[in-house]
């Protein structure tokens, strides 16, 4: 079973964006089904599922080595970790811009 950690900040961060226009309702959907695909089908399932290719899912480089980024939209990315001690993918930062900073 893995667990997706959004902290109180992360959710401000997104109501924030909602009410500016930067996220639609079919944005928040997607993180959303974002967030049921890895509580539904677990680490594992989520890469064979394919889930990875429809978020466009990958790993980054640099400073934020050790984090992946995955799209809900052609713009916006949730950026996250993977705690695979505990089965936990952390969500660090949501960003409407492609904004890795």
């Amino acid at each position: 079973m893995v667990t997706v950690e959004i902290s109180k900040q992360i959710e401000k961060r997104i109501s924030q964006l909602h009410k500016e226009g930067s996220l639609s309702l079919n944005d928040i959907d997607m993180i959303n089904i974002w967030i049921n695909a890895y509580e539904q089908y677990g680490l594992d399932g989520y890469f064979e599922s394919g889930f990875d290719e429809a978020f466009n899912d990958h790993e980054l480089k640099g400073d934020r080595q050790g984090q992946r980024s995955a799209s809900i939209n052609k713009q916006a990315r949730i950026i996250y970790e993977i705690r695979k001690t505990k089965l936990v993918v952390k969500v660090i930062k949501v960003t409407p811009d492609h904004d890795y900073s």
